[in-house]
């Protein structure tokens, strides 16, 4: 799996580094469902450091087809940045900022999850977090090894993420 908390603190740095101060964060999927809980309580976390707003005013759980609703309602709540963790998040919020006349960057900055590199085909370029793909297949491939040796494996491998930095944040450092 990938360290959920170590690419929600990079999403929320890489934001705070920009100037970014009214971070709101909708995560892909539900509470209880998949990894969704471990990346809610991480962006509580590193928001929280930074003392910056991380109430449910401003972290969000959505489904694909509630993100436009949702995004609205956060920007009553004067958003300045969006992080989309999971799912295809950015393309939608993308979509839906464009629907409330919202540049990005100029407007909102937004870091979303990669979903199979078609981020960086986005106008603009959407910034993201993402698995480090080469250190799964490397990692997959030691298991498989390893277990035809006959040999124990770990029984979990935790992954960092990686930021693909690229035009969707400001860059105003505060």
């Amino acid at each position: 799996g990938s360290n959920e908390a170590q690419g929600m603190e990079l999403a929320v740095d890489h934001l705070y580094s920009r100037g970014c101060r009214r971070i709101g964060c909708i995560i892909h999927g539900k509470p209880g469902t998949g990894n969704a809980d471990l990346r809610c309580a991480a962006l509580r976390e590193s928001l929280k450091k930074r003392n910056l707003a991380y109430s449910e005013t401003f972290i969000r759980f959505a489904d694909d087809e509630e993100y436009l609703e949702i995004i609205g309602q956060l920007l009553k709540q004067y958003i300045d940045s969006l992080f989309c963790p999971g799912g295809s998040g950015g393309i939608i919020a993308s979509y839906a900022l464009s629907l409330f006349e919202r540049k990005i960057p100029e407007d909102i900055s937004l870091i979303a999850s990669e979903q199979i590199f078609y981020s960086r085909y986005a106008t603009p370029p959407q910034t993201t977090v993402t698995q480090d793909y080469s250190a799964v297949a490397s990692t997959v491939a030691e298991v498989i090894e390893t277990r035809l040796r006959n040999e124990k494996v770990p029984p979990e491998t935790v992954l960092p993420y990686l930021l693909l930095s690229r035009g969707s944040v400001r860059n105003h450092p505060v």
